[in-house]
């Protein structure tokens, strides 16, 4: 669940207490049920949203390489087959 967000960055706390700042950039995907953006995680999501993180820790520093809505998130997205390839 994120409990602060910002431009540029998230924090999420897990059911059992555990809490991290993520660190956001250009290059960090949002993935919502309206699809996905780069750069814009931070303007994605809302305090109190459930969501999935991905990130790596470089030089000390949590940083969020995707940030994903718990709808889309664990499978529970549209099935790959169903996107239509756009030329």
């Amino acid at each position: 669940t994120l409990v602060a967000v910002s431009a540029d960055s998230v924090t999420a706390r897990s059911a059992n207490g555990f809490a991290r700042s993520y660190q956001l950039n250009d290059e960090t995907t949002a993935i919502t049920g309206h699809g996905s953006r780069i750069g814009s995680a931070g303007s994605a999501f809302d305090v109190n949203d459930e969501v999935s993180i991905v990130g790596v820790v470089r030089d000390g520093e949590a940083i969020a390489t995707t940030v994903a809505g718990l709808a889309v998130s664990g499978l529970n997205g549209p099935p790959m087959d169903s996107v239509t390839a756009t030329p």
